[in-house]
């Protein structure tokens, strides 16, 4: 199975999401680990969770630091990425990993000049909540995917009734979606995963 965009899927708490993902041929999995993310995860379940799912990036989200645990944590993962805030740049700039920061873009704003400043970085993942989505005449995606100089993931609540116009961006543009927790243990309808993932199935 392959898709027509890249996806990177958020906030996976479980095996059965991990599992679909997988099978949908989403490329990038996140695992939320601090405890105040009402779907953390403990390292312990990640590590099974890999174990299970090959062939797929994993990226541990993180929003604090705490410098004790976080050389612990790369080695005994080994993520493929870091997902991070902007203000904790600072604190990763000697990490091993490769970072992808997360950005709030408010109406108006593009970020083009954040990303010129930045171009260390692995990706970035903008938030889109005050942006029209579904403009195809929007200077702000058409320059998005000319100038970025790495992956860009647009993460938005209105995905899927946006998915028609946001599927069709440049390669360069992946997506955010998000997991969700089982109805019971190894049961799932996965509803907030299949339609969007469907869509992109490449035929």
């Amino acid at each position: 199975m392959s898709l027509k965009k890249k996806i990177l899927v958020k906030n996976v708490s479980n095996l059965s999401d991990a599992r679909y993902c997988a099978g949908m041929g989403v490329q990038i999995l996140g695992f939320a680990i601090d405890k105040e993310n009402p779907d953390h995860i403990p390292i312990q379940d990640i590590k099974e969770i890999r174990d299970w799912v090959e062939g797929i990036e994993m990226a541990i989200q993180i929003n604090k630091v705490d410098p004790d645990s976080l050389e612990s944590l790369e080695n005994d993962l080994n993520p493929d990425y870091l997902i991070i805030p902007e203000q904790l740049i600072p604190e990763f700039e000697d990490s091993d990993s490769r970072l992808m920061v997360q950005l709030e873009v408010l109406p108006g704003e593009t970020k083009l000049s954040w990303m010129a400043k930045h171009a260390g970085i692995d990706g970035i993942i903008l938030n889109l909540e005050g942006q029209e989505l579904n403009n195809p005449d929007s200077g702000f995606f058409g320059n998005l995917n000319r100038i970025s100089p790495f992956p860009v993931f647009i993460e938005t609540s209105k995905l899927e009734e946006n998915i028609e116009f946001l599927g069709n961006l440049g390669e360069n543009i992946g997506l955010v979606m998000h997991g969700g927790k089982e109805i019971k243990p190894g049961y799932k309808d996965f509803a907030e995963l299949a339609p969007v993932l469907e869509f992109l199935e490449v035929d």
